[in-house]
């Protein structure tokens, strides 16, 4: 059976009729917000760089684009076809929204324990949606949506650090699941979710 929607808030960012375009609305924030910053010295009467790059950003508009991802779309073929990415989907949608405000309690309700159901305790890895296989991919967004709303503390830090270095193959590239592919992307994805767990020593 197909996973369906819990409740009205973000933990599941569904259909991406155009990934291309929601990906570059998340880069775009991160352009103007980086922008801002850089040049943030407090001499532009007490402006902040928010101020600045608001100027540049229709952040309404941003925000009600990733927010409309969330609806439910099922007789739509890309429904399908990206439903094993949801947990990335997740990442790049709350990175987004929290580049242009403060996330609530209640906007991201139920979104940790969604990703938690993700998780494969067997292997030690998450997987991109709900009843799917573990991959490394998905296991660095899921660590990633967890320490972006401060829910690290309930992730199984040492399985899945098993699962990470367990892809570690004897010529030092990894691979992203049992199957055996093998990607330099997956050496990042393998370094920065060990990093970001504290246990990059044990690589």
């Amino acid at each position: 059976s197909f996973p369906t929607r819990r409740s009205s808030d973000l933990s599941h960012f569904l259909p991406f009729s155009q990934t291309s375009h929601f990906l570059s609305t998340r880069n775009s924030v991160c352009v103007c917000v980086c922008a801002g910053m850089s040049d943030a010295t407090g001499a532009e009467g007490g402006r902040t760089p928010v101020d600045r790059w608001d100027a540049q950003l229709v952040r309404d508009k941003h925000e009600a684009f990733v927010r409309r991802l969330e609806e439910e779309r099922k007789d739509d073929l890309e429904y399908w076809v990206t439903e094993h990415l949801r947990v990335s989907g997740a990442y790049w949608g709350l990175t987004a929204l929290r580049l242009m405000h403060p996330l609530g309690a209640a906007e991201t309700a139920g979104v940790v324990d969604w990703v938690l159901r993700c998780y494969d305790a067997e292997s030690g890895g998450f997987a991109g949606n709900v009843g799917h296989d573990p991959h490394l991919l998905y296991t660095l967004s899921a660590v990633q949506v967890l320490v972006l709303l401060g829910a690290l503390d309930r992730c199984d830090v040492e399985g899945v650090t098993r699962f990470v270095v367990g892809l570690q193959q004897p010529d030092g590239s990894f691979w992203g699941d049992r199957w055996g592919e093998v990607d330099t992307r997956f050496s990042y994805i393998a370094v920065c979710c060990l990093s970001l767990l504290g246990t990059l020593d044990r690589l």
